[in-house]
């Protein structure tokens, strides 16, 4: 039987029913790099978790989801599209929408477009 994590929403809207499965983003934070490969293995083998990183401690996971944001970011601005950056950062495109996203939302903003702008202004 196969291990499984899901979280289902249910939601009424008028006089439907909706149910839309979530992935979990995880990243891997622990000292030793042999406990940190033997996790991402284990957690590759299911579609329901998307390994955003890992990092040896708190500090280099801080770090690095600003590092991925500002990334994501600059790819945006040279015209790359989600699937493309997730390619090049090595990250699932579920995980540059969710950055994307989140820059969108930080900036206050409601496009690609707009956001790139606004980060040319800041150059």
């Amino acid at each position: 039987m196969a291990f499984s994590i899901k979280v289902i929403l249910e939601a009424q809207v008028g006089k439907k029913n909706m149910t839309e499965d979530l992935t979990i983003r995880l990243m891997i934070v622990n000292s030793r790099a042999v406990v940190r490969s033997g996790l991402e293995a284990f957690l590759s083998t299911y579609d329901d978790f998307d390994l955003v990183g890992e990092a040896e401690n708190g500090k280099d996971a801080l770090r690095l989801t600003g590092v991925l944001k500002l990334d994501v970011l600059g790819l945006t601005a040279n015209g790359l599209s989600n699937g493309e950056i997730a390619e090049k950062l090595v990250v699932s495109a579920a995980t540059v929408k969710f950055h994307v996203s989140n820059i969108l939302s930080r900036l206050n903003v409601s496009s690609r477009t707009e956001a790139v702008a606004l980060a040319l202004q800041w150059k």
